[in-house]
């Protein structure tokens, strides 16, 4: 007979939901292993000048600070010089990806077509 003051889960059955948790938080923890990228955070030294189809794949996955600078495709590295004429945009960020994501998306390819950038660490 049912009493509402006995606990309906046994010492048995306590013990498989203990397992259970313990399968749930490992297979959580090799799911978060699965989703890192295997690949380590690039680092910009803001002296190089990148294209965007160069650098966009590297920072796929990763949040990367930095102070950066972007040219448009004017920007030649074969004429010389340190680019500043082709600058579009100069800012500082926590997520680089995104930054130049929303750049690329609000001015088009050719505004947004090679990066300077100097990547710092952020907690």
């Amino acid at each position: 007979a049912f009493v509402p003051s006995q606990s309906l889960v046994t010492h048995h059955d306590a013990k498989i939901i203990a397992g259970h948790r313990w399968a749930l938080s490992a297979s959580t923890e090799e799911d978060q292993a699965a989703a890192a990228p295997s690949t380590p955070a690039p680092q910009f030294n803001g002296k190089t000048i990148l294209p965007m189809r160069v650098v966009t794949p590297g920072l796929r996955g990763h949040k990367v600070a930095a102070v950066y600078a972007i040219l448009n495709s004017q920007y030649k590295k074969k004429t010389g010089g340190d680019g500043w004429e082709h600058c579009e945009h100069v800012g500082v960020t926590r997520d680089l990806d995104g930054a130049l994501a929303a750049h690329s998306a609000a001015h088009g390819k050719k505004a947004v077509a090679n990066l300077r950038a100097l990547s710092f660490s952020f907690p």
